[in-house]
């Protein structure tokens, strides 16, 4: 494909085959070029998935240096420790390197790293929602990102930031990541979003956002959440 090229992508589980891009280990899926690479139905339907050892070598689910990805799962990611820190082992779902790609409308969930974003690390993510991640560092959900309309909840981290650690975000929800001496955000600047303990910016709460049910992973709010319209 050709920069500035739509990709279009069918229903199914994306789960076979992978590749290096620079130093970074392997990926399911590499967009080198300035592509959108969007699927047909949305991500309900269309899964790209990586591989953990040791049945497997351990893949993430997608290395952008540039473009858009749109529409997807993203599950399954894993990094693991590597000689080329941090690109070998951050990024368990999606890595963001050198930083100019966009992830949107994406479900990420279900990664490991190693090392820094189980979801996400860099770049730019919009109406995703990252949920059941782990990293070892910080951010288990996303790491060094710009987050706009997102959601990030139930990811963990062996460091602090459970949820984000020094994004960027807006309009976003970061609550519920399980919390014990860590909290669910550390280094990142918040406006408009939702999120404790209570971040400075304009127009942040820390209230309950109220999900239908997040539990059975439906989380869209109630008519009651304080985060509607706000």
């Amino acid at each position: 494909a050709m920069d500035g090229d739509t990709v279009l992508v069918t229903n199914g589980v994306y789960n076979d085959g992978s590749r290096a891009l620079w130093s970074s280990g392997l990926s399911r899926v590499v967009i080198s070029n300035s592509i959108t690479v969007r699927s047909v139905n949305g991500p309900n339907f269309t899964t790209i998935a990586g591989a953990r050892p040791p049945e497997n070598n351990a893949v993430r689910g997608v290395h952008l240096s540039g473009g858009v990805l749109a529409g997807f799962t993203i599950t399954n990611g894993y990094v693991e420790s590597g000689h080329n820190f941090p690109y070998d082992y951050s990024g368990g779902g999606v890595l963001v390197y050198p930083g100019n790609g966009v992830v949107s409308d994406c479900i990420i969930q279900g990664n490991y790293a190693a090392g820094y974003g189980g979801a996400s690390v860099w770049g730019t993510l919009k109406n995703c929602v990252l949920n059941g991640n782990i990293s070892e560092f910080g951010g288990g959900g996303s790491s060094y990102g710009t987050l706009f309309n997102c959601t990030l909840l139930e990811n963990s981290a062996g460091g602090t930031g459970v949820g984000s650690y020094n994004d960027t975000l807006r309009n976003c929800i970061v609550y519920s990541n399980p919390e014990s001496t860590n909290s669910n955000w550390q280094g990142s600047t918040f406006s408009y979003s939702c999120t404790t303990p209570l971040p400075p910016g304009d127009g942040n709460i820390t209230n309950d956002p109220q999900f239908v049910d997040a539990a059975a992973s439906n989380f869209h709010l109630q008519d009651t959440s304080p985060c509607i319209d706000a």
